[in-house]
């Protein structure tokens, strides 16, 4: 029974065994893989950071402009309230006016 050659290990001139050729194309490969899932990860955690920057911008300024236009509705709010107070004491006085006449 002859033996499979490419089985058993071959030595190389400095007396150390040789990888086959197969397992070095595989590790090869494997290696180049994992390289591009590392540049692939890599990218992915860079959009990830980008996108949370921008939502960390987009919540600042929301806070930033959000107590202005607080301010400025409650100001309106006000105005019309004094506004319509001002319209029913206005009615009130004339309907007095009416009933005196």
């Amino acid at each position: 029974m002859a033996s499979n050659p490419s089985l058993h290990p071959q030595i190389g001139p400095d007396g150390l065994a040789r990888e086959a050729p197969v397992i070095a194309y595989t590790e090869k490969k494997i290696e180049e893989e994992q390289l591009q899932l590392k540049r692939y990860i890599e990218e992915n955690y860079s959009k990830i950071r980008d996108v949370e920057r921008e939502l960390a911008n987009l919540t600042m300024e929301m806070k930033l402009t959000a107590g202005p236009k607080k301010a400025a509705l409650e100001h309106m709010r006000k105005k019309i309230e004094m506004s319509t107070e001002r319209i029913r004491i206005a009615r009130q006085k004339e309907e007095e006016a009416r009933k005196v006449c």
